[in-house]
């Protein structure tokens, strides 16, 4: 079994400059992985080993635009 997943949350300011059409905010992602694995003799097909990995990451943006 293979999951991947990723969740992105972002806080948006408006116009910093009114009439200027830029924006500024902070943006958080969260993204994470997983993979289940085996490790078979192909001549016997007996499972020789099996295993797990898993992964996280989260990180923090500034979003800056200007228009």
């Amino acid at each position: 079994m293979t999951r991947f997943g990723g969740n992105t949350k972002g806080i948006g300011l408006g116009g910093f400059i009114p009439g200027s059409g830029g924006d500024l905010g902070i943006k958080t992602t969260r993204n994470e992985v997983r993979i289940d694995w085996r490790l078979v003799d192909a001549y016997t097909r007996k499972i020789i080993h099996t295993g797990n990995a898993e992964a996280n990451h989260r990180g923090t943006a500034s979003m800056w635009a200007s228009a």
